[in-house]
């Protein structure tokens, strides 16, 4: 079991960094020049991270019922997949659908709250 939950805790920490560099592309991909590119990737980084931090974070500042949590990271985590479906990339697209549902799997799985 204790396997299981490293092997989840990699897992999520890989989803979340790849999660967080497709916003900075994300945010990016908005402008043409230069530096509004870097400050569009810096502010929705930044944004996303509050979001996280305040809510979704295993230490959240306004820790939310799991339910919750599952539903908010799976939206959250989701955009990326979206983000590429929407540039023709279907199977990053898929697969990245696919390492969610395994993420939110585990995450119910060795919850350390109540369902409610």
């Amino acid at each position: 079991m204790k396997f299981l939950q490293g092997l989840h805790a990699v897992l999520a920490l890989i989803i979340e960094i790849v999660a967080l560099i497709s916003f900075g592309y994300f945010g990016a991909s908005f402008f043409s020049q230069r530096w509004l590119q870097i400050l569009g990737a810096i502010v929705t980084v930044g944004v996303i991270i509050i979001i996280w931090g305040a809510f979704f974070a295993p230490k959240a500042t306004y820790p939310r019922p799991i339910a919750w949590m599952i539903i908010g990271k799976f939206l959250i985590l989701m955009l990326p997949s979206y983000m590429w479906f929407q540039k023709g990339n279907t199977v990053y697209a898929g697969s990245w659908f696919v390492l969610i549902l395994f993420h939110q799997f585990f995450l119910y799985n060795f919850r350390e709250k109540s369902i409610v």
